[in-house]
C-alpha cells in the first residue's frame, strides 16, 4: 500500500522552507471552522492538550469539529506489546481526552486515517486493521455519545489488502468512506464504500484507463447523493496524477482532472476560494526535460481545469500563493529564473477569461528576487512580499503593491546591523492596513522576528520583542482582523531547545503571549494561524518528544 497522499500541498520556498503537514491543518481548519463570534478582548494561548504527549509515537492525522466544543481527532499509537492501535481523542471546550477505542478481533494492529462527526454523539472514523499473515482489511468504528464500537465493513472479493483513508458524513445515517485494495498485484485500485445508517455496503468506483495504481484518499459530501472524492493515480509511463470522481446518489463517475501534457510531476502550493463553486489553485509542474512552469487550476462547482497561465522562463517558473477578492479577480504571485539564472519576480492575474503575465519591477542589481505570499482586498489592491538578494545581503526584504493599473515596488526597511532579512507572510485587512511577518539576522548570526506594516502611505517596522534568552526567532505566518489587531506565530531557539512563540498588535506595539510547550518537548513550533476575531485565534504546528517522530499541537485563545 505505498501510493499515500493527503490532499495538502508541501510548500519549499527559500531558506525556511515550511512544511504543513496533512494532520496538522485538518486540525487548524476544523478547529477555527467551528470557532463562535468571540468578544475583543485578548484571552491566554494554552495548548489544547492532545494527549499523544503521553502515548509514545502518537500521531493525529484527521480532526472533525461541530461546535467551539465538541471536537474528534484520530490516528494511530504505538503500545506497550509494540503494535499499532488507533487512537481517538475528543475535545469539550476545556481539555483533549483519549477515547478508548476497540481493536477488531484477532487484529495485529489497526490505524484510523480520517473521521467525520455530525454532532457530538455521532462519528465514524475509517483506516484499516491487520489480520491473520498481516492481511490489511477495511476498519470503521463508530462514537455513539458514550462508546467507540467496531462495524463490519465489506472487502472487495478477492482483495489481499484494503484501506480507507477518507470518511464523510452528512448526517448519523449517510456516511461516505474512500480508499485502495491490492489484488493479488502490488497495483492498487481505488474503492469506495457507504453507511446507510444499518451496514455498510461497497459502492463500483470506475478506474482511470490504462492507471497503473490509484487510490481515492478524501472525500466531501454535501448530500447522501453528492460526494467529491479526489486522490491520484499512476499512468502507464509511471507518471503521478490528479484523481477525482463524484458520486450523484446512483453511481460513481470519473471527473476529469486535468494535469499538463508531458507533465513528470505537478504540485499545488496555494489556494483561494470565493465560494463553494468558485476556487482557484495554483503552482508549478514539471516536464521529461526538467522544465518548471506554472499551473493553475479552477474549479466551478462542476469540475476542475487546468487554465493556461504563461511562464516567462523555458526552465524555471513557479507560483507561490494567491488571493482572490472575487470569482473574477485573481492575483498569483512567485518567481522565475531568466536565461543567464537570475530569479526574478512574477505575478499573473486572471479577469474572469484568462491570466495574463503583469509586469513585476526587480530591485536594481537584484541577483535573485522572490514573492512568496499575496494578499488582495480587491481586484485593485494587492500585496505581495517576499525577498531580494543584494551586493550587501544575501536576502533583503521586498514588498510590491498592485494599484489596478502596475505594480511597483514599496520601499521596505530592513532592521539596522543585519545580514539578512526575508519577509514570508502577508495579511491586508483594508488596502490601507497590511502587517508582513519573518525574521531577519543580526551581525552575530542570530535569527530575530521581524513584521512591517502598511499605513496606506509607507511600510514601517513595527518593533518585535524577542523572548528573554533567545538565541533565534522566527515569525512564520500572521492573521489580522483589523489593523489594530493581528497575530503571528513562529517558534525560537534558547539554550535547549526550540520553544512555541506567538505575538500580537493591539494598535500601537507587539508584544509576547506566553504559549505553552507540551511536557517533555524537545523542539514545539507553530506554523500557522487563523483568527475570526481579536480573541479567537487557533494556531497549529508540531513538536518532538524524547523520542520518535513529531506530533501534532494546537493551541488557541479561546
Amino acid at each position: 500500500m505505498g501510493l499515500r497522499l493527503c490532499g495538502t500541498q508541501v510548500v519549499v520556498a527559500g531558506a525556511r522552507a515550511v512544511m504543513r503537514l496533512c494532520g496538522v491543518l485538518a486540525l487548524l481548519a476544523s478547529l477555527t471552522a467551528a470557532l463562535p463570534a468571540a468578544a475583543a478582548s485578548a484571552s491566554p494561548w494554552r495548548v489544547q492538550q492532545t494527549p499523544n504527549q503521553s502515548v509514545p509515537n502518537g500521531e493525529l492525522l484527521s480532526a472533525s469539529c461541530t461546535s467551539v466544543t465538541a471536537c474528534t481527532a484520530v490516528g494511530y499509537h504505538t503500545n506497550d506489546a509494540g503494535a499499532l492501535v488507533g487512537l481517538a481523542e475528543a475535545w469539550n471546550g476545556k481539555n483533549w481526552r483519549i477515547q478508548v477505542t476497540p481493536t477488531p478481533a484477532g487484529a495485529t494492529h489497526s490505524q484510523f486515517f480520517g473521521v467525520s462527526c455530525t454532532s457530538a454523539g455521532a462519528c465514524t472514523a475509517v483506516g484499516f486493521s491487520a489480520i491473520s499473515a498481516g492481511r490489511e482489511v477495511t476498519l470503521a468504528e463508530r462514537w455513539n455519545g458514550i462508546r467507540w464500537q467496531v462495524q463490519a465493513t465489506p472487502n472487495p472479493a478477492g482483495a489481499t489488502g484494503a484501506r480507507l483513508f477518507g470518511v464523510s458524513c452528512t448526517s448519523a445515517s449517510a456516511c461516505t468512506a474512500v480508499g485502495s485494495y491490492l489484488l493479488n498485484s502490488p497495483v492498487e485500485i481505488p474503492f469506495a464504500e457507504a453507511w446507510n445508517g444499518t451496514r455498510w455496503k461497497l459502492q463500483a468506483t470506475p478506474r482511470p484507463v490504462g492507471d497503473t495504481g490509484a487510490q481515492l484518499s478524501g472525500v466531501s459530501c454535501t448530500s447522501a447523493s453528492a460526494c467529491t472524492a479526489a486522490g491520484a493515480y499512476t499512468s502507464g509511463s509511471s507518471a503521478l496524477l490528479t484523481l477525482a470522481e463524484r458520486w450523484n446518489g446512483t453511481s460513481w463517475r470519473i471527473q476529469a482532472t486535468p494535469n499538463a501534457a508531458g507533465a513528470t510531476g505537478s504540485g499545488l502550493s496555494g489556494v483561494s476560494c470565493t465560494s463553494a463553486s468558485a476556487c482557484t489553485a495554483v503552482g508549478s509542474y514539471a516536464n521529461s526535460t526538467g522544465t518548471r512552469s506554472a499551473l493553475a487550476e479552477r474549479w466551478n462547482g462542476t469540475s476542475w481545469s487546468i487554465q493556461a497561465t504563461p511562464s516567462p522562463s523555458t526552465t524555471f517558473t513557479q507560483l507561490s500563493g494567491v488571493s482572490c477578492p472575487a470569482a473574477d479577480a485573481c492575483t498569483a504571485v512567485g518567481d522565475y529564473t531568466d536565461g543567464t539564472g537570475t530569479q526574478l519576480t512574477l505575478a499573473e492575474a486572471w479577469n474572469g477569461t484568462t491570466w495574463s503575465i503583469q509586469a513585476t519591477p526587480n530591485p536594481a542589481g537584484a541577483p535573485d528576487s522572490s514573492l512568496r505570499s499575496v494578499s488582495c482586498t480587491s481586484a485593485q489592491a494587492c500585496t505581495a512580499v517576499g525577498d531580494h538578494g543584494a551586493s550587501t545581503s544575501p536576502n533583503l526584504t521586498l514588498a510590491e503593491r498592485w494599484n489596478g493599473t502596475a505594480w511597483t515596488i514599496q520601499a521596505t526597511p530592513n532592521p539596522s546591523a543585519q545580514t539578512t532579512s526575508q519577509l514570508f507572510g502577508v495579511s491586508c485587512s483594508s488596502a490601507d492596513a497590511c502587517t508582513a511577518i519573518g525574521y531577519h539576522r543580526d551581525l552575530n548570526g542570530s535569527a530575530l522576528t521581524l513584521a512591517e506594516a502598511w499605513n496606506g502611505t509607507v511600510w514601517s517596522i513595527q518593533p518585535t520583542p524577542n523572548p528573554v534568552g533567545a538565541l533565534g526567532g522566527f515569525l512564520d505566518d500572521v492573521s489580522c482582523t483589523s489593523a489594530s489587531t493581528c497575530t503571528a506565530v513562529g517558534d525560537y531557539t534558547n539554550s535547549t531547545s526550540q520553544l512555541t512563540l506567538a505575538e500580537v498588535w493591539n494598535g500601537t506595539a507587539w508584544t509576547i503571549q506566553a504559549t505553552p510547550n507540551p511536557v517533555g518537548a524537545t523542539a514545539s513550533e507553530l506554523r500557522g494561524i487563523s483568527c475570526i476575531s481579536a480573541s479567537a485565534c487557533t494556531a497549529a504546528g508540531d513538536y518532538f518528544g524524547s523520542r520518535g517522530p513529531p506530533l501534532t499541537l494546537a493551541e488557541s485563545t479561546f
